[in-house]
Order: structure tokens, then C-alpha cells, then sequence
């Protein structure tokens, strides 16, 4: 993201950077938010899951199949969420940079 704007940064004024690293926070603020809501969801539904006894534990089968999902949906969610909070500490420096 970062090399992306200093590609561009010989062509563009202190504005326009400005504005597009504004346009890369926001973007980032909505992959982590989401991603936040996903692993609070499912992890809800789970625990609701366990609570009301849906899920047996002593069941192979169904132990298999949360866990696969588990895997799919919280390993995506965790990634989006760590790479967008590095973005998120990115940006701001960048834009200490530009002389408004």
C-alpha cells in the first residue's frame, strides 16, 4: 500500500495524497471492523450453539465439522483483521509526512 503511494507520489500534490491515504484509512477502518464483527458472530453462535446443547460434544461428526468451519471462517477474519491494523498505524505516519 505503501510503496502504491510512493509510486505515485512524483505526480500527485500534498491534497491529492492526502486524500487517497484518507480513502486507504477508511478502507482498512471497514476490512477491521468487519472482520471484528465476523469473529464476534460466529464465536457468539457457537457459545449460544454449546449453551442450548446443539452441538455435542461427544459427537465426532459434528466436533469435525465445527472445527472445519472454525478454520474457514477465523482464519481469513484474523488475517484481515491483523494486516489491517498494521495498516491502520501506517497511514497516519504517512501522512505526518506530507507537508500541509
Amino acid at each position: 500500500m505503501a510503496s502504491q503511494i510512493r509510486m505515485e507520489n512524483n505526480q500527485l500534490s500534498d491534497n491529492t495524497k492526502k486524500s487517497l491515504l484518507e480513502l486507504h484509512y477508511s478502507k482498512y477502518l471497514q476490512y477491521q471492523t468487519n472482520s471484528l464483527i465476523a469473529i464476534f458472530t460466529f464465536i457468539i453462535g457457537i457459545i449460544i450453539a454449546l449453551a442450548t446443547k446443539e452441538i455435542n460434544f461427544s459427537d465426532y461428526f459434528q466436533m469435525t465439522i465445527v472445527g472445519f468451519f472454525s478454520i474457514i471462517i477465523l482464519t481469513p477474519s484474523t488475517y484481515y483483521f491483523i494486516n489491517s491494523k498494521k495498516h491502520l498505524k501506517q497511514i497516519p505516519e504517512e501522512m505526518k509526512k506530507l507537508s500541509l
